[in-house]
């Protein structure tokens, strides 16, 4: 029997860290819940859990909250402390204790953020904008009975901010047959898309183009507008867009063309699978003096990663360019196909 009791003591002195060691929420219902806190960020308390694992709980059913480490503690008088947080069931007192801060009474819905000491506030690491490069590329040839070569790639710059995107994008096509020349072209640009509120956005788009086969020296257009995510989550994206701007065209003859034109289009993107995604975009610029006058640009292409971090990708697709008025000799539609390695940095 005293051998038992030994045992239980032992036990319960071996186990008195743990139990002192973990955190505990007090939901208004009454129950709680043991765990770690690992963050209160908009609303919602992060609890890792033995029992359940990760679970968020929302900071309106919470009655008070006392945690064991010292971290820092955003308040939404804008009062930022490294200190603990303390929760009396007896009284239904909620505090904040730390060296600098004492002891000092506050609601649950009064702390608006917390994150580990020593770390980083995560709202200035969110606010803070990321560069994301693009390189892909791509070749097919042949030698022997026939010389073939087709060759087409470029870079896109991505600067992503919480309120507003700024892409530059430069890419190219050159094709070789027999030693003639088949395509030359060479597009580039730079969009700047600004949230005016969550889904709503203007933007302010320029690009220039040549094309050896379109007769087309320079194409350089303006154009500004607004756009809408009819879309806005992780993994699917659909946005409209709409605008007026200025076209500028010169050609091989020595012609010129200026023209006021209206721009309206749609990008998609969505992730089928984690191995899989598929992007579309439309762009289609009429003429405002002649609306038969227009220009469509069209891509669809699938996206498959080659690597887990998903920074190599096969990139395959197609693209129509399609001119409703274009120099004489010159086919309205221009189709390609295409197939590159992207790489993500």
């Amino acid at each position: 029997m005293l051998r038992h009791i030994s045992l239980c003591l032992c036990l319960s002195v071996s186990l008195a860290p743990l139990s002192a060691r973990a955190d505990e929420i007090h939901l208004a219902d009454g129950s709680k819940i043991v765990g770690t806190v690992t963050r209160i960020v908009d609303g919602k308390i992060n609890v890792k859990t033995d029992f359940a694992g990760d679970i968020v709980i929302d900071t309106a059913k919470v009655k008070g909250i006392t945690t064991n480490d010292v971290a820092n503690i955003q308040l939404d008088s804008g009062d930022k402390v490294v200190a603990k947080l303390q929760f009396d069931p007896a009284t239904g007192a909620q505090s904040v204790q730390g060296d600098i801060v004492g002891n000092k009474p506050v609601e649950v819905k009064q702390v608006t953020s917390t994150w580990a000491k020593g770390e980083e506030d995560p709202a200035v690491v969110a606010l803070r904008a990321k560069w994301k490069v693009r390189v892909e590329a791509g070749i097919n040839g042949q030698s022997g009975n026939s010389e073939l070569l087709n060759a087409n790639g470029g870079i896109v710059v991505k600067r992503e901010a919480p309120a507003d995107r700024l892409t530059l994008y430069l890419a190219g096509r050159y094709s070789k047959d027999n030693g003639e020349r088949t395509a030359n072209e060479v597009i580039g640009g730079a969009l700047w898309e600004v949230d005016l509120t969550d889904r709503l956005f203007w933007y302010l788009k320029g690009e220039l183009e040549h094309d050896e086969f379109e007769s087309l020296d320079l194409r350089a257009t303006v154009t500004t507008g607004l756009g809408y995510f009819l879309i806005r989550e992780k993994d699917t994206e659909l946005k409209v867009r709409g605008g007026i701007g200025y076209q500028h065209e010169s050609f091989d003859d020595g012609s010129n063309d200026d023209q006021a034109i209206a721009e309206f289009g749609v990008d998609y993107r969505v992730d089928i699978a984690p191995c899989l995604s598929y992007v579309h975009s439309t762009t289609v610029y009429p003429s405002l003096e002649d609306i038969s006058d227009l220009r469509i640009v069209m891509t669809n292409a699938v996206e498959i990663p080659l690597v887990s971090d998903k920074s190599w990708k096969l990139k395959m697709g197609v693209k129509h360019q399609y001119d409703a008025q274009p120099e004489s000799g010159v086919d309205r539609l221009d189709t390609f196909y295409f197939g590159n390695i992207a790489v993500d940095f």
